[in-house]
């Protein structure tokens, strides 16, 4: 299981169409994969079916796949809890 505690601008961990980590949609560890709600990507990798029936798109995470300098390019920052 990758290391996922260092929160990387521009990955998966900090991205707010990242709905959930678990499970990558073929064998790997059980943390590197993610439920990604970006339309833009789900278009490139070709997975608008699964995205249309789930809303998400099922894939690596890509702090699984890339080094720290890589970014995606659908990322965008996630929202900040708001304290009450």
């Amino acid at each position: 299981m990758g290391d996922y505690n260092k929160k990387i601008e521009g990955q998966c961990g900090t991205c707010r169409f990242a709905l959930a980590f678990g499970p990558p949609p073929s064998p790997g560890e059980s943390d590197d994969g993610v439920h990604c709600a970006s339309e833009p990507l789900a278009q490139r990798n070709k997975s608008m079916d699964e995205f249309r029936e789930y809303g998400f798109s099922d894939m690596y995470r890509l702090e699984a796949l890339a080094e720290e300098s890589f970014r995606c390019e659908d990322w965008a920052p996630a929202k900040r809890k708001r304290k009450r």
